[in-house]
């Protein structure tokens, strides 16, 4: 477990592309870091989300994760994310080096200043 944050460090935005590159689509982590419009719409914190999504928790951490089931606004996002341990969605370090269920309340990503990204799965497939 700390050999693998020594070595790589945060590792939430490299599942969140392998999760979308073992799904059969050509994104990488770059593209997940810098958010690049030809591969993401970016959405706001209340928008509704689709199972699929990333979700970025803090710009400024940079956590990631990938949303699992759809969620209006207001409601409860519900994720899969790597590298945490803390099931606690308002606690996203110290990181734990697991992949985990977790739940993001929409009041704590807009503090957060969190959004989400929505990929553009036809620029993904070319």
């Amino acid at each position: 477990r700390l050999a693998i944050n020594n070595d790589i460090g945060s590792w939430c935005g490299i599942f969140a592309t392998y999760c979308y590159r073992a799904s059969g689509l050509k994104v990488g982590w770059y593209d997940v870091k810098n958010q690049l419009p030809k591969y993401f719409d970016s959405l706001g914190s209340n928008a509704a989300v689709r199972k699929g999504d990333i979700g970025v928790f803090d710009p400024q951490l940079m956590h990631h994760f990938v949303v699992v089931k759809d969620a209006a606004p207001g409601e409860r996002v519900y994720s899969i994310d790597g590298n945490v341990g803390n099931p606690s969605e308002s606690t996203v370090s110290p990181w734990n080096s697991v992949i985990s269920k977790r739940f993001y309340l929409r009041t704590t990503l807009a503090s957060k200043g969190g959004k989400f990204l929505r990929p553009k799965f036809d620029a993904m497939n070319s």
